[in-house]
């Protein structure tokens, strides 16, 4: 069932912590609903979608009737990773926070969330940032509190006392109670900003974590099928392996496990598009291997390092089938190309 009048949707399982908020400032949830054209028979229907401009005219009413401008924030506080579905289950499944940005760039796309997920590394400092392609259609503010408090108690939850985010920006939310959200966020926050982005510490990316979920194999399968019909499969595969090469996590068993599917599910979904693992794996290392031969000085035994070689002998023997040349030689060889075509 789709309770859709629009293209992007989200699962009605996102209006549970809406219950709870509204409980807490003794909100009639059934009133609540029906002024957006809902019953509460909305509540029990799992598989079900909502209209995401219903989901945030129902948030900004509830601002409105608990007269509480941090309404998306209680919102997005009472948010656990479960209710989050085939996301949940993509973000558990990963074992540091730099792999989950593949399944929410790629994942959420499919899933026509209207709601873009990037990471942005500056320096010491990395930005998890959040665009809602619909901010031009409906009032925003609650929603961006709720997405951006989700997001800093899910990393809370992966990362536990590690999580130390430095700052938290909002677009508009201008009449949002800061003080309130710095004691929650724990950090200095900025409204009327241009992004929706919460700062931390770059090293936050690579430090591990474990999540265990309990197995809901509806779920699951809503992910095979995601991944059966997706055109993506590819690009979202090199995007884990390119995270992983240095770390060595790149086998098609990690990959399959990061993607909550089996190994032979993963075989499958390749061979019926005519793919390897072992094909995207080297396509992905030469692509690398070309990049760090012609745009750095670095060392072949460092490059072999970083492309998850165990030796450099390894590397040059895969560089010189691809190439015919051996990576030393292949780099000069471009440096006088090069160096011809600037004269």
């Amino acid at each position: 069932m789709n309770i859709n009048t629009h293209d992007f949707n989200v699962p009605t399982s996102y209006l549970l912590p809406v219950v709870e908020a509204c409980q807490k400032y003794n909100i009639d949830t059934g009133r609540l609903l029906a002024k957006n054209n809902l019953s509460t028979s909305v509540l029990t229907q799992k598989s079900a979608k909502l209209d995401i401009l219903t989901y945030a005219s129902i948030i900004n009413t509830g601002a409105l009737w608990t007269h509480q401008d941090n309404f998306g924030a209680e919102v997005g506080q009472r948010f656990t990773i479960e209710w989050a579905r085939e996301l949940s289950y993509l973000i558990a499944r990963q074992d540091k926070l730099i792999n989950i940005y593949p399944a929410l760039e790629y994942l959420m796309d499919a899933q026509k969330r209207g709601i873009k997920n990037r990471l942005e590394v500056s320096g010491e400092v990395a930005s998890h940032i959040v665009d809602l392609e619909f901010d031009h259609l409906i009032e925003c503010d609650q929603l961006n509190q709720l997405i951006i408090t989700y997001y800093h108690k899910t990393f809370k939850s992966l990362l536990n006392d590690n999580w130390k985010p430095f700052r938290v920006t909002l677009r508009k939310n201008d009449n949002a109670d800061i003080k309130s959200l710095e004691r929650y966020f724990g950090c200095s926050v900025i409204v009327g900003s241009e992004r929706n982005a919460i700062d931390f510490p770059r090293t936050l990316l690579n430090t591990n974590y474990s999540y265990e979920l309990d197995t809901q194999k509806d779920i699951l399968s809503d992910i095979s099928k995601i991944l059966k019909s997706a055109d993506f499969l590819e690009d979202l595969i090199k995007k884990y392996i390119q995270a992983n090469l240095e770390d060595g996590y790149f086998s098609k068993e990690h990959i399959a496990r990061m993607l909550c599917i089996h190994p032979r599910v993963l075989q499958t979904l390749l061979s019926d598009r005519g793919l390897t693992y072992r094909g995207i794996l080297e396509d992905v290392r030469k692509n690398r291997a070309m990049n760090l031969l012609k745009n750095t000085d670095l060392s072949i035994t460092i490059i072999s390092g970083i492309l998850g070689y165990e030796n450099s002998r390894t590397f040059i023997h895969a560089f010189k089938n691809w190439t015919k040349l051996p990576p030393n030689a292949w780099r000069i060889t471009f440096e006088n190309e090069l160096c011809q075509s600037d004269t």
